[in-house]
């Protein structure tokens, strides 16, 4: 599984480009028979999108991991380590 968190005013680490490449990566998820995100539009600040083995969110701020960063993170987790 794989989770990617942005934030909106973190623009050197590019979080269009985060995104991009978590659904770019769909053909290597799709070999090992897994789902993944294919949405290309991002989703809203805070509102996370799991599919399948991909997760991702953005928030608002900069760089720098935040509480809800690791709420996201551990709904996300939990969902997988608990299969």
């Amino acid at each position: 599984a794989v989770y990617v968190a942005s934030a909106d005013e973190d623009l050197w680490a590019d979080p269009k480009g985060e995104y991009a490449s978590l659904v770019a990566a769909r053909p290597v998820f799709q070999l090992f028979g897994k789902q993944s995100v294919t949405e290309a539009r991002m989703p809203s600040l805070l509102q996370p999108r799991h599919v399948g083995s991909t997760g991702y969110h953005i928030r608002p701020g900069g760089h720098g991991l935040q509480d809800r960063d690791w709420g996201f993170f551990l709904d996300f987790a939990g969902g997988h380590l608990n299969r």
